[in-house]
């Protein structure tokens, strides 16, 4: 959902107002795959260099360590940044340095105004898997 908002950012806002150009735009690509939770372990089993001692679904958009949801600035902007840390260096050697700031900021905005972030939350879907390597012999 935050990637795609932001693909739209760059289609629409930023191309828009001419500070990028259409085929860098068309010439983006982000291959990214989202695993399941099934994918995950068979891909976990098909290595067989471990075994998965624990895995579970985890809440991000939480703080403090109440099940409550964060208020829907922080959360906006606790997801900002998490795209923007991982996303940064790519964006930024493919369009310049000079739309991060811009491009982040209208994002923050886009997610403040326009999407609810409990639903959000309940979209988004982060595993934490601990492994435990088998014995080599």
């Amino acid at each position: 959902m935050i990637l795609m908002l932001l693909g739209n950012l760059m289609d629409s806002s930023l191309f828009t107002l001419g500070i990028v150009r259409e085929e860098r735009v068309d010439t983006f690509n982000l291959p990214i795959y989202y695993i399941s939770p099934q994918e995950m372990e068979t891909a976990i089993e098909r290595n067989g260099c471990f075994s998965i001692e624990r895995m579970e679904r985890v809440h991000s958009f939480t703080y403090s360590g109440s099940t409550e949801m964060a208020p829907q600035y922080l959360t906006s902007k606790a997801s900002v940044f998490t795209i923007r840390s991982a996303m940064e260096g790519v964006i930024k050697a493919h369009f310049g340095e000079e739309i991060l700031d811009q491009l982040f900021d209208s994002l923050s905005k886009k997610l403040e105004n326009e999407v609810s972030m409990s639903e959000f939350a309940e979209k988004t879907v982060n595993f934490c898997a601990v492994l435990k390597r088998k014995p080599t012999n």
